[in-house]
């Protein structure tokens, strides 16, 4: 594994050996922030975010990287507020997504799914067809679905280039452990 990615394997040794309550990660959770940040670092994804809890040990597994991060809060309709890790190599989209984003209300309107789906790199197809018709079926193999980070509209060739980069992405990361 490359001095990268050390802290990763750390963690997850460190959440493994915790057991019961004491996880604030599973184990799922701890590859996929790691899958973020690789696909990150290798630029296939401009910006990724990290939705929810356990915020503290996911920011754990993107500093060694040099990743640079924010969290953003955002409004829900209750009026209470959730806090998101959101990272990128490039500082400036991480300025402009809490420019854009930063305790505005979490309204998911069409407007609002378009920008996050270019900040986050989603092919437009995808983001146009999740606005019009949502998480309806897409004929796409479930387990390359599954190892995407967005919803893919039916067939899309874009997604299957997409998931065979990350997939040679990951593999090489994990080779080289």
């Amino acid at each position: 594994m490359g001095p990268e990615f050390k802290k990763i394997e750390r963690v997850m040794l460190r959440q493994d050996k915790e057991g019961g309550a004491e996880k604030e990660l599973t184990l799922e959770q701890i590859k996929e922030v790691g899958d973020l940040v690789k696909l990150t670092q290798a630029g296939l994804k401009p910006l990724s975010r990290w939705e929810g809890k356990n915020l503290k040990k996911a920011q754990e597994l993107i500093e060694e990287p040099n990743l640079e991060s924010a969290h953003v809060n955002r409004i829900l309709e209750d009026g209470s507020s959730v806090k998101d890790l959101i990272f990128s190599k490039e500082k400036q989209l991480i300025e402009s997504y809490a420019r854009e984003f930063e305790g505005k209300p979490l309204k998911k309107d069409e407007e609002e799914i378009r920008k996050e789906g270019e900040y986050f790199g989603y092919p437009k197809c995808c983001v146009e067809y999740f606005i019009e018709h949502g998480y309806n079926e897409n004929n796409l193999d479930s387990e390359i679905q599954s190892q995407l980070f967005h919803w893919a509209c039916p067939d899309c060739k874009e997604s299957k280039k997409l998931h065979e980069q990350y997939r040679q992405i990951l593999e090489k990361t994990e080779r080289a452990g």
